[in-house]
């Protein structure tokens, strides 16, 4: 990261701001050209270690690009403020953001699409531990996890 003075690497920190988005772009790269769509998300941390969840239909490009090839990245980013200097150009952008990097594996069990699924609507519903997806509507869904082998945090904060 170039701007080392602005990088969050504490898992603490880094889940704070992953609390606070509930769209991230998930970046996916099929025959040599990249292809990127926004998408609703879960995640857990265990020991410093992040999985992403995600969801989407039966078939489609999404899941075509992803069988065949699994490396993805994730970008998600938050607490907006345009901050206004001496000249427009001089001015800046304070935000949070996270950039993950892993592989994919389609949710193979019902108990893994039901984790999946809970742990995105858990975030849409901004932490509520209410969730009542049915194992029939799993059924006619595909849920897939990006196991993290990298993440970076940044925060852009407003000076005084």
């Amino acid at each position: 990261m170039r701007r080392s003075d602005r990088q969050i690497t504490d898992a603490n920190e880094i889940k704070l701001i992953l609390d606070k988005c509930i769209v991230c772009r998930l970046g996916m790269s099929k025959d040599n050209m990249p292809y990127v769509v926004p998408m609703n998300f879960g995640y857990k941390e265990e020991n410093g270690k992040f999985a992403f969840y995600f969801h989407c239909a039966m078939e489609g490009e999404k899941l075509e690009t992803l069988k065949q090839n699994n490396n993805v990245c994730v970008e998600m980013d938050c607490s907006h403020e345009f901050i206004q200097k001496e000249t427009d150009c001089s001015s800046g952008m304070a935000y949070e953001s996270v950039i993950a990097k892993g592989t994919v594996k389609i949710a193979d069990s019902m108990q893994e699409k039901m984790e999946a699924l809970r742990l995105v609507v858990k975030q849409c519903k901004r932490g509520s531990d209410e969730c009542n997806v049915k194992e029939e509507e799993t059924k006619k869904v595909t849920c897939f996890i990006m196991e993290v082998s990298e993440i970076n945090a940044k925060r852009a904060i407003k000076k005084i």
